[in-house]
């Protein structure tokens, strides 16, 4: 084995001891390149996992679950406004990962209440808002998303990354938005960054194994898939079933930079 070779496993070795602080508390709000490196790591690793045949749904929980841990040791912050029946937010674009798309695609195939079950009426919901960027959701008639039932989300327990980290501390400026008026939404900033830190490292990870990183929106998303034989084992295997549906086109190009960065360090 080449010296080049065995520096590259010691590292990998190093980045895999952090692996027990990331899933024990979670992403911190304030992390290191190594860290970053680790996490992303940690998610390639369960993406590799072929003796798991849903190993890319166990990643997306995986990347809930590792936001979910980080938002909980977060630093307190004055109350939210976000509370059980406040939906505006889910007249918004919602953009999410190909795994969480994967993963909604498969609860909602398995959801046994009559509303969560209706696959045809979340599709007829996502015929309604294909097409449509954030500009024109909220200047014409509105569309929630396909998963909302009388003002709560269906599959709140797997809800993607882009809700997780959403957050508000005046509903008056969510209904502001709601009506199409120009202004900031005061929110956590703590939680948007956890958020974004999990995002890029799960995305830098799929890099590295030759998926596609893109944020899609996720009524067409996730659509497809439903329409879509045997999406799971495709999209696995690495056939791009999610090509020509919308895709959140606003990742910065720092971002794009440091997933590439991350994608070359665990290769």
């Amino acid at each position: 084995m080449s010296e080049l070779r065995k520096r590259k496993l010691a590292r990998l070795r190093e980045l895999r001891r952090l692996h027990p602080v990331l899933l024990g508390r979670g992403v911190p709000l304030i992390g290191t390149e190594q860290l970053a490196q680790s996490m992303a790591l940690l998610f390639r690793d369960c993406l590799e996992n072929r003796q798991n045949k849903r190993r890319v749904l166990s990643a997306a929980e995986l990347a809930h679950r590792l936001y979910d841990a980080g938002e909980k040791n977060a630093p307190s912050s004055p109350p939210l406004s976000c509370k059980a029946g406040c939906d505006f937010c889910c007249n918004a674009f919602v953009s999410v990962l190909a795994p969480e798309a994967l993963l909604l695609a498969e609860r909602l195939k398995a959801a046994k209440t009559p509303v969560e079950g209706s696959i045809d009426a979340f599709k007829a919901r996502a015929v309604a808002l294909r097409g449509l960027d954030q500009r024109a959701r909220l200047s014409g008639r509105r569309v929630s998303c396909p998963i909302l039932d009388r003002h709560l989300c269906s599959l709140h327990a797997d809800r993607p990354l882009s809700c997780r980290k959403h957050s508000s501390f005046a509903v008056e400026a969510c209904a502001a938005a709601f009506e199409g008026e120009e202004g900031p939404i005061p929110s956590h900033a703590g939680y948007h960054t956890i958020g974004t830190t999990v995002s890029v490292t799960f995305r830098g990870a799929l890099k590295s194994l030759g998926y596609g990183t893109a944020l899609y929106e996720l009524s067409e998303a996730v659509s497809t898939i439903l329409d879509t034989q045997d999406a799971l084992r495709r999209w696995t295997a690495g056939e791009d079933i999610l090509a020509g549906v919308q895709t959140d086109t606003t990742t910065p190009a720092h971002l794009t930079s440091t997933i590439e960065g991350l994608a070359r360090a665990i290769s």
